[in-house]
């Protein structure tokens, strides 16, 4: 209404000769409010909470966490993982040490460690080499509980280990730490638990991937591959040379995996406008292609496969993936004769046929520092890339995880850097009752009694002895309202800032920020404390619409850390 009354009056003033010069001020005046109104109704405003969901376990018991996420028009899908330990008992052996093999020896190497540290043991002679793993196999294998042993063996257990620990570690934190324990638990408890620990020690672990997905009101619909395995038609399949590579787990077992048939080490998933999924699988050299229902329809090599393993180890010490239009841009590990090793940027279609792909310097990130009295940055080093965006005109964003985005043009020259430090944005937590401390806490109770903690500001506490250690940034988004979006994760002692939100040139336009870290039924039921103390210990984005997706993996503040992992959904 004010803006057309004075248009109006503009108007009218207008026809007056002498009053032009009033009439060209007002006009201006007019102008302004309107950008005004413009840019009030541009700027960022943090979304609103909708609803949180746990996800669902890929084997019950296993703790899942979120690796990467994507969203669109079918729901949303997450890539999860999950660790699972299996112990064996070692094998029974009846043989000397002298009767062994080389390899045969070295395969102990997991239960010497039961008794001494690693450099104790490589400063053993051949000879007490020997002596350990006979004197192993005479007490420990196969397994005994204490109570089957006499007395006499008891001693001398004892008497051989204090002879080891006192001629190879004498004055090692482990040689007091091995007398606290027997001082406190007593003789047969200490023998007790090294049995335990040999029993266990040899371990299978099994690294288990799926993708779910959910509609976009959080329901579970289904996950895919099975057992890791991908179900590749038998023409696609026969296309692809096959290539087998060693897998191995702490047991020192061998197998060889064919890398056509199975994830090995999945790190990122995107989505194309017609619902496919896209999956780079570094240690397995592959981008996997899913359509909407989880059936793989296409699969191509990150690089060419080379050499007896056929793929590169190292690929994974680059990464990154995201699709704008019609195009699919990877990152990978490269080499360039006049810069050296660096990041690798390959530009795809979506078939899998490479477009174009250049190698470039690594960015330049600040020096992590976390004593008093040092400057942030300190100085310059080399820094990985962890993720990839682009906007609408092909310029790229590459992520240096905890510090630094490096801009490129079209042309994927540099263009300048975003600086991710948190310097400001930060609120000091009420002081809240604890049961332990029989009292109120503030956050300086909560942190570790160090010299580098005890006075900092705000734009040191992500940056904590030589890594980021209580609270750094972790991931980069696109957004469809065309903002870059760094995620933060750690212990967020200071309110909980989710991301740093920046426009295409790089300036940041808001912090996202909000009073509490999960609406879960768990979280609710935390003292204020155990609230405080939960640790985030990774994020993951995904956009669609107007909705803003986040996945979180929680340590909640608990005696026992308990996980959760949870997806939350915002609306815009």
């Amino acid at each position: 209404m004010k803006v057309d009354y004075l248009l109006l009056w503009a108007r009218k003033i207008s026809k007056i000769e002498n009053y032009i010069p009033i009439a060209v001020f007002l006009c201006f005046l007019l102008f302004s409010c309107h950008s005004c109104q413009l840019w009030e109704t541009d700027r960022w405003k943090a979304p609103r909470f909708v609803k949180e969901w746990e996800i669902k376990e890929i084997i019950p018991g296993l703790a899942t966490q979120i690796v990467s996420m994507t969203a669109n028009k079918n729901g949303v899908f997450a890539l999860v993982k999950s660790l699972e330990t299996k112990y064996l008992p070692p094998p029974i052996i009846t043989k000397k040490a002298s009767e062994m093999t080389e390899k045969e020896k070295e395969d102990f190497f997991y239960l010497k460690n039961k008794f001494l540290s690693g450099s104790a043991i490589l400063r053993m002679t051949k000879e007490e080499n020997d002596r350990l793993i006979d004197f192993i196999i005479t007490h420990f294998i196969p397994f005994r509980h204490v109570s089957e042993m006499a007395e006499k063996e008891k001693q001398k257990i004892i008497d051989f280990i204090v002879l080891y620990k006192e001629k190879m570690e004498p004055n090692d934190i482990n040689m007091k730490l091995f007398k606290d324990y027997l001082h406190r638990e007593g003789r047969d408890k200490y023998i007790d638990s090294i049995s335990n620990n040999i029993r266990e020690s040899v371990r299978k672990e099994i690294y288990h991937y799926r993708l779910q997905h959910y509609d976009l009101e959080g329901n579970f619909i289904k996950q895919f591959p099975e057992g890791n395995k991908l179900s590749l038609p038998e023409q696609l399949k026969t296309g692809l040379k096959p290539i087998f590579v060693p897998h191995h787990n702490v047991s020192a077992e061998k197998t060889e995996i064919d890398i056509r048939d199975y994830l090995i080490s999945p790190l990122i998933i995107g989505s194309d406008e017609s619902g496919n999924l896209y999956l780079a699988d570094y240690k397995g050299n592959k981008v996997v292609k899913f359509d909407k229902n989880g059936n793989v329809i296409n699969l191509w090599w990150i690089e060419q496969p080379k050499g007896k393993t056929g793929y590169y180890e190292d690929l994974g010490s680059h990464n990154g993936l995201f699709l704008l239009g019609d195009k699919l841009y990877l990152i990978s590990y490269g080499y360039d004769r006049q810069i050296g090793s660096g990041p690798l940027i390959s530009e795809f279609d979506l078939s899998g046929r490479l477009i174009r792909r250049k190698t470039i310097k690594p960015p330049k990130v600040p020096e992590r520092e976390g004593f008093e009295g040092k400057s942030i940055p300190n100085k310059k080093e080399d820094g990985q890339v962890g993720g990839i965006i682009a906007d609408n005109e092909g310029n790229l964003y590459l992520f240096s995880p905890d510090s630094t985005v490096l801009m490129l043009d079209h042309e994927w020259n540099e263009k300048g850097y975003i600086e991710t430090i948190l310097k400001e944005g930060f609120e000091k937590p009420k002081p809240v009752y604890s049961s332990d401390y029989k009292r109120e806490v503030t956050y300086r109770d909560w942190l570790p009694k160090d010299e580098s903690f005890r006075s900092f500001s705000s734009d040191k506490f992500s940056w904590i002895e030589g890594q980021p250690w209580l609270y750094f940034a972790n991931g980069i988004y696109w957004s469809p309202d065309e903002t870059i979006y760094v995620t933060f994760i750690g212990m967020k002692p200071f309110g909980v800032i989710d991301a740093m939100i920046f426009n295409k040139k790089g300036k940041m336009v808001a912090y996202w920020k909000r009073d509490q870290k999960s609406y879960s039924p768990w979280f609710e039921k935390l003292t204020d404390y155990q609230k405080l103390v939960t640790t985030e210990i990774w994020t993951e984005m995904a956009f669609y619409d107007n909705h803003i997706f986040i996945g979180r993996s929680f340590l909640a503040g608990t005696p026992g850390k308990e996980g959760h992992t949870v997806i939350q959904m915002f609306a815009r």
